[in-house]
């Protein structure tokens, strides 16, 4: 869980160095007030996981019962919380969107990438 202004594959290939396996991003988030969102993931994602700190903050590993599913819910939900109380402070601009990108990647079951706009 990580927030970056620059490409997300380039961001990706940065992360990927040294590790043994390809490193696939589940789901992407763009939206206005997306620094914010990353903290209040964070927090919200440690209920579900712990930090690996071994690596940097941005990784985690599942508690037992978990997904990534699960992780990947939370963050909409999250994108959905702070879009509602940025319009409530009149702080959303008018052209604000919540775009995201999934990449396909289900639990026992391939589907194919799409991207859509948060409703």
């Amino acid at each position: 869980i990580g927030f970056t202004q620059r490409k997300t594959t380039e961001r990706r290939k940065e992360l990927a160095r040294g590790l043994e396996k390809r490193l696939l991003i589940v789901q992407t988030i763009r939206m206005p007030h997306a620094y914010c969102l990353e903290s209040r993931c964070l927090a919200r994602v440690s209920k579900l996981a712990s930090r690996d700190f071994a690596k940097s903050s941005e990784w985690f590993v599942l508690d037992p019962g978990h997904t990534i599913d699960d992780v990947a819910q939370t963050l909409l939900d999250e994108a959905r919380r702070l879009r509602r109380e940025a319009k409530w402070k009149l702080a959303w601009p008018s052209y604000g969107r919540v775009a995201v990108f999934e990449s396909g990647w289900r639990a026992g079951a391939g589907s194919p990438a799409r991207k859509y706009e948060l409703r």
